[in-house]
């Protein structure tokens, strides 16, 4: 998600205009993303990413050999 935020920045830095360029450069600043990320993730009934982080646990068991 964060790399498709830094290509629409990209889109919209590209296009001339004081309101593109404001919200492109928004885009870059990694807090504004973070904000933006769990803002819509809320919007479409997930819950933000920071009660989503524990999600990810790989279990492993680790075999010694003598």
């Amino acid at each position: 998600m964060h790399g498709l935020m830094l290509v629409i920045a990209g889109v919209l830095l590209f296009i001339p205009g004081f309101i593109t360029d404001t919200l492109g450069f928004l885009l870059l600043v990694p807090a504004f993303r973070r904000f933006w990320m769990n803002r819509s993730s809320v919007a479409y009934g997930h819950p933000p990413s920071s009660n989503r982080r524990y999600q990810d646990v790989i279990d492993v068991e680790v075999i010694k050999k003598d």
